[in-house]
């Protein structure tokens, strides 16, 4: 693999000392190693190694932001870079938007879990990010900043052979010194050791303590403070402070090594250090060092705030060889056993090959439930195509329970456009949580202008779908839509075309669980309808908004009076709760008897249900795509929809339709009375239903108690002049709208 760290500075720290290690375990093993850097100490290094490196445009500066990213990306396409890996903030920020520019995938490390400023922010973005232990992991997953799915854990390298090649030397003097690493810690740290130190120094003759203050928290004025702390305590003879010395305290040969970094700035290459050179080790108890250290079998702990007791570790660590020989030697195990170079670093090449390998494709349905249902034909494509990739949905609150259980569907993303997540606000916290999911690919089926924005806030480095005018500029693969009206399916199609997939099976696919069927079961069988009865589904609702698709009940009662009458099935009512004034106008004026599982069943329910039936009655709604998808055959009524657009694909079905003028007008309210639904008679639905249960379709006996004459009068009386349009029944003419 050819393999890219970037880093601000190469400076002597964990995420250079990291990265050193990791380019010369690269160059050895046969891979390329490229590092790019702002400069630092550690370059000389790098060059020995045969790595190559690159100078960046000044690190952490914000006028030469465009520049580094650009000269980042540059060097990415140069090197072939198969993957970055970004070792610290700023680092992060500006391979985050080259690996973007590049189409490559970038991983980041984190180090530490203080609080993060907007370019460390960008490590959250990287498709994987390592850090550097459990408490970190558990601390970001915690705090929300991060999908847990895309986090790792990988410790420190530690190159232990070198360290047994260069022991620490024998004194000349019998001096006890103490290496103290401050690092990036607070000013009560800088306190509670003075302190400490201070009280030892009275039991200790001969002490000695060397500070590395190279990076202390406030910089320059927090070395002033430092200092200021020392002499307030008469310490100056016996504190050294280290503010830029490449060889760091451990050149100093020191007899103890004190780490009193608190939890936020914690690092825990010192300790790992000191245990591997046979130092013992005092540590500030906090969670994350913990993780490191156990308390009197490799280091002994103690709480900075409580001075005595630190002053007191450090006395008892001095007079006690035998702990410190226990310590050491506990230690010496721990790391042998937990942080051997070679093994850490065959993993990371396994998190690279992860990282590489696995795409994250995110899919954005939110629309109208039926065509939730209408995409799962391509979602089986792009699992085909995509076999190793993670592959999440973007869905409504309704359409949710259509890709819980599917098999290609990794995860679902549920929203709320109607309440949580309505207006730009909500828009903004659903682009949030896309972008922790770090996507490689959005696939954007609901092509409307809020799910065009949420394609790129999700900042996706390739985003599908139709250039329809509704801010589709914010796709970057698209095309025109199609003025011809084709199937759903393949209007999909045309996108997934884009990505090389074809969509070979347009089978609808809905999973439902054996719950699901027996749940099923049971009710029709409490309704006394055994496995062998004709069961016939009727669904008489509608979207809210679309009065237009509803065909009058009055025709509902004379059909299912007829089939009940003359083709012994029992009516099965469907649909939701909120239909229910449709539903007790039918019951008031029917007297079939028909079972109601309207508002009863979920979408894997309403599956199971309508597997059992022999036919679904329905208009242009969901439980026409519900059967398409269970096998059940069925008829559509349409009206103000066109069929050839949004008829689902199915084994055996048929659609009514009227060829009228205006239709297909795609008109929530119609002037003209519903007359392209009203033209569809009883008759024709029934002649239909009679040919696909195989019964005679000839017997036209009408049961009078059902329908008064007044109500069929009423319901055939035109309410306007209509052309007169020939029945089409079996053939859907695919007519585009007139402008």
């Amino acid at each position: 693999m050819n393999i890219l760290q970037v880093i601000t500075k190469l400076d002597s720290n964990d995420p250079a000392e990291d990265l050193r290690e990791m380019a010369k375990f690269l160059t050895f093993t046969g891979h390329k190693a490229v590092v790019a850097s702002g400069g630092g100490v550690l370059v000389k290094a790098i060059d020995e190694i045969g790595a190559r490196h690159y100078m960046l445009p000044a690190g952490g500066n914000l006028f030469c932001l465009p520049g580094t990213i650009w000269r980042l990306a540059s060097i990415i396409r140069k090197e072939n870079i198969d993957l970055v890996h970004a070792r610290d903030g700023f680092s992060s920020f500006v391979s985050f938007f080259a690996s973007r520019m590049t189409l490559r995938p970038y991983v980041a490390s984190i180090y530490t879990v203080s609080r993060r400023n907007l370019f460390e922010r960008a490590e959250y973005w990287a498709n994987l990010v390592l850090c550097a232990s459990d408490f970190a992991a558990r601390s970001l997953a915690k705090k929300n900043f991060i999908s847990k799915n895309r986090v790792r854990t990988l410790p420190a390298f530690l190159d232990l052979e070198s360290y047994r090649k260069k022991p620490v030397a024998e004194k000349k003097c019998k001096t006890f010194t103490i290496g103290v690493s401050l690092g990036l810690s607070s000013m009560q740290s800088y306190q509670g050791l003075i302190r400490a130190v201070a009280i030892a120094g009275r039991s200790i003759g001969n002490l000695k303590v060397i500070i590395d203050a190279a990076v202390p928290s406030g910089g320059k004025e927090g070395v002033e403070r430092l200092e200021l702390l020392v002499k307030r305590h008469s310490l100056e003879r016996v504190v050294t402070l280290l503010t830029a010395h490449e060889g760091g305290i451990f050149s100093c040969m020191p007899d103890l090594f004190i780490s009193v970094l608190d939890e936020a700035h914690f690092s825990a290459r010192p300790i790992l250090e000191s245990y591997a050179r046979g130092i013992p080790v005092l540590v500030n108890d906090t969670e994350y060092a913990r993780e490191y250290a156990q308390d009197k079998k490799t280091a002994l702990l103690f709480v900075a705030e409580n001075t005595q007791e630190f002053a007191s570790k450090i006395v008892e660590l001095y007079r006690g060889e035998s702990l410190r020989a226990r310590l050491i030697e506990g230690a010496g195990e721990y790391v042998l056993k937990n942080f051997n170079a070679k093994k850490i670093m065959k993993n990371t090449l396994k998190l690279y090959e992860e990282a590489s390998s696995g795409l994250n494709i995110l899919i954005i349905k939110i629309g109208a439930l039926g065509d939730a249902i209408l995409i799962t034909p391509s979602v089986k494509a792009i699992r085909h195509k995509f076999p190793n990739a993670k592959l999440e949905i973007l869905t409504g609150i309704e359409q949710k329970d259509i890709f819980f259980e599917s098999p290609d569907v990794d995860e679902t993303i549920v929203c709320d456009l109607k309440e949580r997540d309505r207006g730009p606000g909500g828009t903004l916290r659903l682009a949030r949580r896309l972008r922790k999911e770090h996507f490689d690919i959005v696939i954007d089926f609901q092509n409307n202008k809020i799910s065009h924005i949420l394609s790129f806030l999700s900042m996706a480095p390739r985003r599908y779908g139709y250039d329809n005018g509704k801010f589709s500029f914010l796709l970057n693969r698209k095309l025109k839509l199609d003025k011809q009206a084709i199937g759903p399916v393949e209007h999909q199609a045309r996108v997934l075309a884009l990505l090389g997939i074809q969509v070979k099976d347009k089978t609808l696919r809905l999973s439902f669980s054996e719950k699901d069927k027996a749940w099923a079961d049971n009710f029709l069988e409490s309704h006394w309808v055994n496995k062998d009865a004709k069961v016939v589904a009727v669904h008489m609702g509608s979207s809210p908004r679309w009065a237009t698709k509803l065909w009058p009940i009055t025709y509902f009662v004379e059909l299912c009076g007829r089939l009940v009458k003359n083709a012994d099935v029992r009516i099965l009512l469907i649909g939701e709760k909120k239909e229910d004034g449709r539903l007790d106008a039918f019951l008031k004026k029917s007297v079939c008897k028909p079972i109601s599982a309207a508002g009863k069943t979920n979408i894997p329910r309403l599956a199971a249900l309508l597997e059992r039936c022999k036919l679904l009655v329905t208009s242009d709604s969901a439980p026409m795509h519900v059967a398409a998808a269970a096998g059940t055959p069925f008829i559509g009524l349409f009206g103000p929809t066109d069929p050839a657009r949004h008829a689902p694909p199915a084994g055996k079905f048929a659609i009514l339709k009227k060829n009228l003028e205006c239709s297909p007008c795609y008109k929530t309210h119609c002037k003209r009375g519903n007359a392209c639904m009203r033209e569809i008679t009883p008759d024709e639905v029934y002649d239909k239903a009679a040919e696909m249960l195989g019964i005679n379709k000839n017997t036209r006996n009408r049961p009078t108690s059902d329908v008064s004459r007044d109500d069929q009068r009423e319901s055939l009386a035109p309410q306007c002049k209509i052309q007169t349009a020939r029945d089409a029944t079996t053939t859907v003419r695919r007519k585009t709208r007139k402008t």
